[in-house]
């Protein structure tokens, strides 16, 4: 059995990610994480804005048709401003098709706050570096 990648998250992306959140709040917000994938670690190390996104207090959503093809995208990150950091049905159709690894911020947006899953929906540990 192979041992499972490991993702890791720039701590200045970490914390843009939470400050974006923060500052959509109460509406959801959600950035693609961008970086490089080796055999044994994924590091996401740049942020997007989702092109063209839409947001309400439960959902946000996004037409990667506006996206380039080469960002490196690894993964996502979004807020939950009045859930738990858990995948929904929408969620886990995105993790699905954007990136192996994705966080979840539940309010107050703190690093406590954050939850990591893989594409499957399955949570997983991340480091900050």
């Amino acid at each position: 059995m192979s041992n499972p990648m490991k993702f890791t998250i720039s701590r200045e992306v970490l914390e843009s990610c939470l400050l974006g959140a923060q500052e959509a709040h109460p509406r959801e917000l959600l950035f693609l994480l961008a970086g490089s994938k080796g055999k044994e670690i994924i590091l996401a190390d740049r942020l997007y804005l989702a092109p063209l996104a839409q947001s309400n207090e439960a959902s946000v959503s996004f037409n990667d048709f506006n996206l380039p093809i080469a960002m490196g995208i690894v993964g996502t990150f979004h807020s939950h401003p009045t859930g738990p950091a858990i995948p929904s049905r929408a969620d886990l159709r995105m993790f699905s098709q954007k990136g192996a690894c994705h966080l979840i911020a539940a309010y107050p947006y703190n690093r406590a706050d954050v939850r990591c899953f893989d594409s499957k929906g399955k949570e997983i540990s991340f480091a900050v570096v």
